[in-house]
């Protein structure tokens, strides 16, 4: 038996994730949340969105956090 950990996540929890969230700072007081869609076949979409803005970079986390 191998003393390797696992660091394997079930596949019903990986199907669940259909998207990666970004933070990206726009100016001094401006954060955005970036999100790019997963594809069926795993491939990351070239093409992102913003899907919420903050005043700091905190508030940004805080949300995906959240989500």
């Amino acid at each position: 038996m191998s003393d390797k950990k696992n660091s394997t996540i079930p596949l019903n929890q990986f199907l669940d994730i259909r998207h990666v969230d970004e933070i990206m700072k726009a100016d001094e007081n401006s954060w955005w949340v970036q999100r790019r869609s997963i594809g069926v076949n795993g491939k990351l979409s070239s093409q992102s969105r913003i899907v919420f803005f903050a005043h700091t970079q905190a508030a940004a986390e805080q949300w995906i956090r959240t989500q």
